[in-house]
């Protein structure tokens, strides 16, 4: 849903290059965004923020342009007209932080005119941020390329901190530490720096990223040198890729690029519970979402390069699969190595799905952009680059009962390249199969406008304990940081759950310096709508039950967040509602152990049956408990050092219930409340049970079609 309404238009009959500024505030008055048309004809832009009760500027005067190889359009620009509008917006997503959203926000467009060409600047200020984008609104088939631009986030001052990711000159994936620094601090790199970036400054948090990137385009990062705290945006480095495609970015008109996106808050659970990456990406284009499924996956990789050769090796996985409620498992590389693969991949297909379980298969993008790297000689490669192959191989493996394709090695933000992800994205959704990038660009919002998109790497994950010893001894404390900046812009599969502190299959040391409690926390403390399970198989075997039971109830979407408690580096408290259930994780990222005081005053009132996953004597041994509690309790709970802790609060008896989720076909819900209010709708061939000790209350918008079973009763609660 989508009202917009029209607040002001200007119009400028004033002299040409006479200063003037624009003005817009969030729709709840706390931000303020100021354009300043400058006497030579350029535009630059600040902000202020009043949510301390002080205004406070958090972005100085900041330069706004971008060179075309026809015009550069920077200074000399013609304002022709102002005008504002003020929209809400709701959506829904199939994965996230939280699944239903909902925002109100402002737009101003300034229309500009130069070389006879028409050139728009448009910004976007919410409640908890500010973004910018530019517009070419002409209709051309003349093709156009974009050199360079002037864009940067200026910051008020540099007194602050800021946690930034070094970009790759060859390879951008993501895969680096988000290094705290002085804000103006130089890249190592000639490439710069990677999105996001956090920023402490002037009692406020800033989190800068783009969004909302099409095929128009290529993905930006921050340059390497920001002189006095300005980080300019600069597009690929000439490398990057190993040299191939253009590292401009070429288009025919109309074309918009990218949203630049400022997230604000002076708080940070402001920013770790923001959803500004979807808020303001393109609207879903797909129409059929009924096969996307999200939820944990098994896969052998991790503990056995090898492993996706052989199939028995592989039927191990998918039994852990089926045990712990998880509904994948991936083939990973070299799957194509299998013996007999046209005969007997089909019959494993049908192993997995008769024990519930849907299969994904990997691939080496390929093509010329990774062919001299260390990618080269890991396969499948070569099926994905290529449009007919491509969709030739997906039609396959779709014949054949596969779920979804994880590519990996895309190596490359280069416009190039991002037609690939969307390509892939597209052939993909017309069969019906999800997707998982790996060797990735971190999110752009494509998960809102392509939603079989589940996950993305884009991050240091796991494997990293693999093959780096530093990535060992830095690990805990990159995962806190993790919360507050990667996993902030969208899924993040990062493999997560190291359950030993030697390696499975060989015994070799990876003493990493997190404990189990840590590592099992990730599962629900990373967000992910696909989210692989990283160690042996029988690691997970041999776990409690209280802990088998919190992972069977893992969902792979949630319906809210909250940051309870933390800080980058330092530690992270998190909660994730899915349905009436909660679950809190946490972890510890300094060398000394905590004793964490849990806020629970969001719980609703009622009884939970809680599960506990916490912290045992030494790094590699957990304590599980399972009791009944009741809202109003205090909870604490002790943590080593690098430990962790996983809360399950299972709904048993609230004290009021509202049911509003369509009971889907087949389904059978079950729910039990003091009071209950239902405005559910129960599908045909579906059942509904409610108990209640007071009251059951059935809104008008309650409705049971033919073919379905409803069943009230005023009974008291089960525990």
């Amino acid at each position: 849903m989508k009202l917009s309404y029209l607040i002001a238009f200007l119009y400028l009959f004033a002299c040409q290059y006479a200063k003037a500024q624009y003005q817009i505030h969030s729709p709840d008055g706390n931000l303020k965004l100021t354009v300043h048309y400058e006497s030579d004809g350029s535009l630059t832009y600040e902000v202020h923020s009043s949510k301390t009760g002080t205004e406070l500027q958090l972005l100085k005067k900041s330069k706004l342009g971008i060179t075309r190889n026809d015009c550069d359009f920077y200074g000399g620009l013609n304002v022709i007209s102002v005008d504002s509008t003020l929209e809400s917006e709701s959506y829904s997503l199939q994965s996230g932080k939280k699944k239903e959203l909902s925002f109100d926000s402002k737009t101003m467009t300034i229309q500009t005119t130069k070389c006879g060409v028409n050139f728009w600047v448009i910004f976007k200020i919410l409640n908890n941020g500010v973004a910018f984008r530019y517009h070419f609104p002409d209709s051309s088939e003349t093709e156009y390329q974009i050199g360079s631009e002037y864009s940067e986030f200026g910051l008020a001052n540099t007194n602050g901190t800021v946690w930034m990711q070094e970009n790759s000159n060859s390879y951008p994936v993501y895969e680096g530490f988000f290094n705290e620094v002085y804000p103006g601090s130089s890249s190592s790199q000639a490439s710069g720096f990677v999105f996001p970036a956090l920023i402490s400054i002037n009692d406020h948090w800033l989190l800068l990223t783009e969004t909302d990137l099409d095929s128009n385009f290529y993905a930006s990062h921050l340059s390497q040198h920001p002189t006095g705290g300005s980080y300019k945006l600069s597009g690929p480095y000439p490398f990057d890729g190993v040299s191939q495609f253009d590292q401009f970015a070429h288009f025919k008109t109309p074309m918009k690029t990218p949203w630049r996106v400022v997230t604000i808050g002076n708080e940070l659970n402001e920013i770790v519970e923001s959803n500004l990456t979807t808020d303001l990406a393109q609207p879903s284009l797909i129409s059929d979402q009924s096969y996307i499924e999200t939820g944990i996956a098994t896969f052998s990789w991790w503990s056995s390069f090898t492993s996706s050769s052989y199939i028995d090796s592989m039927r191990h996985y998918v039994d852990l699969a089926a045990d712990l409620n998880c509904p994948f498992f991936t083939i990973d590389a070299d799957w194509d190595k299998i013996s007999n693969l046209e005969s007997e991949l089909p019959l494993f297909v049908d192993y997995a799905t008769s024990k519930g379980v849907k299969l994904w298969t990997w691939y080496n993008m390929g093509g010329p952009h990774n062919a001299s790297s260390y990618a080269n000689n890991i396969t499948p490669r070569d099926s994905m680059h290529i449009a007919q192959t491509r969709r030739d191989h997906l039609q396959w493996i779709k014949n054949m009962g596969i779920a979804g394709i994880k590519v990996d090695f895309m190596m490359s933000d280069k416009q190039g390249m991002i037609q690939y992800y969307l390509d892939i994205l597209k052939d993909a959704a017309e069969l019906d199969l999800m997707v998982n990038f790996h060797g990735a660009t971190a999110p752009r919002g494509w998960q809102r406008t392509y939603p079989n998109l589940m996950t993305v790497e884009a991050v240091a994950g796991a494997e990293g304990i693999l093959f780096n010893t530093n990535f060992r001894q830095r690990l805990a404390s990159h995962n806190v940081t993790l919360a507050f900046t990667r996993n902030v812009l969208g899924s993040m599969d990062y493999t997560p759950a190291v359950l030993g502190h030697t390696y499975h299959n060989n015994g070799d040391n990876i003493d990493h310096n997190s404990t189990i409690s840590h590592q099992l926390a990730l599962l629900t403390l990373f967000e992910s709508g696909m989210s692989h399970f990283a160690d042996h198989y029988s690691r997970f075997e041999n776990l409690p039950e209280t802990a088998k039971e919190i992972i069977r109830q893992t969902p792979g979407a949630w319906d809210d967040t909250k940051l309870l408690s933390g800080y980058p580096d330092e530690e992270v408290v998190l909660a994730r509602k899915y349905k009436h259930n909660w679950f809190i994780s946490g972890i510890n990222g300094e060398n000394f152990g905590k004793t964490e005081s849990i806020d629970l005053s969001f719980l609703p009132q009622g009884q939970y049956r809680l599960r506990t996953i916490k912290d045992g004597s030494s790094k590699g041994l957990i304590v599980t408990e399972n009791q009944i509690f009741t809202t109003g309790d205090n909870l604490t709970v002790d943590i080593l050092p690098y430990g962790g802790f996983t809360l399950f609060f299972e709904a048993l008896c609230l004290e009021n219930l509202t049911l509003q989720d369509k009971v889907t076909e087949s389904a059978n819900d079950q729910y039990q409340a003091v009071n209950i209010q239902s405005l559910q709708e129960i599908e045909q061939n579906s059942s509904l049970s409610l108990k209640a000790e007071n009251s059951i209350l059935l809104e008008p918008t309650f409705y049971s079609e033919a073919g379905s079973v409803f069943k009230a009763e005023i009974e008291n609660c089960d525990n």
